[in-house]
């Protein structure tokens, strides 16, 4: 199984947005290849923006609950099983070119239950070890891929110890995990200027999760994912835009005054448009190189996050002058395009909104980058 776990340290950013990336990706691609299924998890008690827009109108059957299990209890043949916490599965479908793609969204019945780490182990093993069954009941094809859509920073839901990965070898030692993390001006900060214990854990857990779930076949298990609209704090002067050719300025501008036309960043979209996926590079390095690219100019009177997009193109330039032989990190990814009709794409009643996600500049050049 193929599992996507979208995490940030800021709501609002774009976690529902790349999570129906990743469902219209996979649906269009088991389309053409017949395989396996795919599900939806919305852990987003804040805003459960992913299974609201998605079953809006268009729920097949009846749900299925599921009681959440524990992988220790059951390794003691306790009961093995939360009392009261359960998942509920809710078959629902997609339409493209005429043709209806059929996948799966589960939340929890309490959405607004944390998830430390060992809960969220237990999560997964729920998923799995039900996978069979819910596929049964929902007459599905086996799940294939499994998008789980937080509103959690992975240093929430996974650990620095090591000891925390052994479910994870034990039962997803063939199975392929994936955590997109979507970064934030204030995560660079941090990163840049403070020396708190937190952003140690920040860096040792980045660690684990690249020592303990890479593989073969993916060698990185941590996407970096870097949202323009993310990287701007607030609109700068005229003197702040000279300096940054403009591009930063526009982005404002279409944003803050909502001008309805369509704003493609050039630079990024020739990034995607040309370099194919090459090697991947590790949150060490990427960390080093960031600090680098690191504005500490007086000009921009201690708020320098206007030139992050700069730093962004930046830290991939210094990393191919530094790897000739290397293309772009496979694990760098700029969601590039701002579109005025994605101020609308998480509205509730909306139908369908796989396929209108796939109308969008946006979803094309996400589908060059995988």
């Amino acid at each position: 199984m193929n599992w996507h776990v979208i995490t940030s340290s800021k709501g609002g950013i774009g976690k529902t947005l790349l999570a129906l990336l990743l469902l219209a990706h996979h649906l269009e691609d088991d389309d053409k290849k017949q395989q396996g299924s795919t599900l939806v998890v919305d852990l987003n008690g804040m805003n459960a923006d992913s299974a609201a827009i998605l079953l809006y109108q268009a729920r097949i059957g009846d749900s299925i609950f599921c009681p959440l299990k524990s992988y220790a209890e059951q390794e003691n043949k306790e009961n093995g099983t939360h009392v009261g916490r359960q998942l509920i599965f809710q078959k629902t479908f997609s339409l493209s070119d005429n043709h209806s793609r059929d996948y799966v969204v589960a939340y929890p019945k309490n959405p607004y239950e944390p998830y430390d780490h060992n809960r969220f182990a237990d999560l997964l093993y729920t998923i799995k070890m039900s996978a069979m069954e819910m596929a049964d009941k929902l007459d599905i094809a086996p799940l294939e891929h499994v998008i789980i859509d937080t509103n959690y920073h992975f240093c929430n839901i996974f650990s620095q110890k090591g000891e925390h990965y052994k479910i994870y070898d034990q039962l997803f030692k063939n199975d392929n995990i994936v955590i997109w993390f979507l970064w934030v001006y204030r995560q660079l900060d941090k990163l840049f200027n403070s020396n708190e214990h937190e952003v140690t854990v920040f860096k040792l857990t980045a660690r684990a999760i690249e020592d303990f779930f890479k593989s073969h076949t993916n060698p990185a298990p941590l996407r970096h994912v870097f949202n323009p609209g993310a990287l701007v704090t607030s609109p700068p002067d005229d003197v702040n835009r000279g300096v940054l050719n403009g591009i930063v300025g526009r982005f404002v501008d279409v944003i803050v005054t909502g001008k309805q036309k369509d704003y493609t960043f050039d630079e990024l979209e020739d990034l995607i448009n040309t370099l194919p996926v090459g090697n991947y590079i590790k949150f060490g390095e990427l960390n080093k190189i960031l600090t680098m690219a690191y504005p500490r100019d007086e000009r921009f009177n201690g708020d320098p996050y206007f030139l992050l997009l700069d730093i962004l193109l930046g830290v991939i330039k210094i990393w191919n002058k530094e790897n000739a032989s290397k293309e772009r990190p496979m694990n760098i990814i700029p969601l590039s395009v701002y579109q005025h009709g994605l101020q609308y794409y998480t509205d509730k009643k909306r139908k369908d909104p796989v396929s209108r996600i796939k109308e969008f500049n946006i979803y094309k050049n996400f589908k060059k980058l995988m």
